[in-house]
């Protein structure tokens, strides 16, 4: 496998690793559809990752939830909350995923500066080479980044 085909891999199941952790974040409401911050984490993802990668992420997200991971709100998991009250709100991350995803990538550019700082906290856009017997690790980082953020080339992150 090539460089880029580990990083898709690795950026989806991020995200469906932060969509099950925010997802346990809950506001209970008296309907029985509780508040959470799944919303949150599915709008991230397509805004971070391009719509393709966004979908695919949430459906990673979904199936877990299908065969019974407890990724659902409420550590919940199985075919029953798919069907149950919050199954179309479930469903529906697909679609918020590749919208969002649409949004972002036609969104004028004086409104990406603030959504594009996430890409600061997240390690996904530095390479990160080991070089040398003695494991000393270098940040090589896009030509924009370097130029912007004054990364010392000594700096272990």
């Amino acid at each position: 496998m090539n460089r880029q085909k580990i990083t898709t891999i690795v950026l989806c199941a991020l995200f469906a690793a932060i969509t099950a952790v925010l997802s346990q974040i809950a506001i209970p409401m008296p309907s029985g559809v509780p508040v959470t911050l799944q919303t949150f984490a599915i709008a991230l993802c397509g805004f971070y990752l391009c719509t393709a990668r966004a979908t695919v992420s949430t459906v990673v997200y979904v199936l877990l939830g299908a065969v019974g991971v407890p990724v659902f709100s409420g550590f919940k998991g199985g075919i029953a909350s798919i069907v149950g009250p919050t199954g179309g709100f479930i469903i529906g991350f697909i679609a918020m995923a590749a919208i969002s995803g649409i949004a972002f990538r036609n969104m004028p550019e004086k409104f990406r500066i603030p959504v594009s700082y996430t890409h600061l906290t997240l390690p996904t856009n530095r390479e990160v080479e080991v070089s040398g017997d003695d494991g000393y690790r270098k940040n090589k980082t896009h030509t924009k980044d370097r130029a912007a953020m004054k990364i010392n080339e000594n700096t272990i992150t």
